[in-house]
């Protein structure tokens, strides 16, 4: 989960665009003024880190921070990263 956009500020200048997997409506509330203060273009997409929306080699790297335990098949939002 993206949580309430903590990292964005910790971001390095190559990170382009982050796409963001945030289940909680209210998480991504709280997002909203780290989000209009960073460079970084932040899109949400998807709720759920066991079944990425996203095409396999899309993305660059995956960040998670304190998300894991939150997730109810580890082993499949591993897989999903691994594309």
């Amino acid at each position: 989960g993206f949580g309430s956009g903590l990292n964005t500020a910790h971001y390095p200048a190559a990170v382009t665009g982050v796409v963001a997997i945030e289940p909680s409506d209210l998480a991504w509330k709280l997002a909203g003024d780290r989000l209009g203060a960073t460079t970084v273009a932040v899109s949400r997409s998807g709720l759920d880190g066991e079944k990425l929306p996203l095409p396999d080699g899309s993305c660059d790297a995956a960040l998670s921070t304190w998300t894991f335990c939150t997730i109810p098949d580890v082993t499949a939002a591993l897989d999903e990263i691994k594309g």
